[in-house]
């Protein structure tokens, strides 16, 4: 027995392997746009970090530590992302990219 007979006895395509063949496709869909999101939600955001002595700096981080600043502002007046929701700046900025 080949497989042509085989196919002949069973049928060759129902609507049970449209489902799944669907559900699949839906699937790998998922995948992608979860994939892709991070380009919208992890973009950076200007600011600036201020330490004790109230020495201030753009976009960089004292040491390139976030625990250098004693405070740190976003400027979230145009858009935010969960860069500046969560400050991850400097070292910490390998984060935003594993979230």
């Amino acid at each position: 027995m080949d497989i042509d007979d085989i196919f002949r006895e069973i049928g060759e395509l129902g609507r049970q392997q449209v489902f799944y063949g669907t559900a699949l496709c839906l699937l790998n869909l998922y995948a992608a746009m979860h994939m892709l999101q991070y380009a919208f939600v992890s973009f950076p955001v200007a600011f600036t970090c201020t330490d004790a002595n109230n020495e201030t700096l753009q976009n960089a981080c004292f040491n390139n530590k976030r625990s250098s600043c004693a405070r740190l502002e976003f400027d979230v007046h145009s858009s935010s992302s969960i860069v500046s929701e969560w400050g991850l700046v400097c070292d910490e900025n390998w984060r935003s990219k594993a979230t």
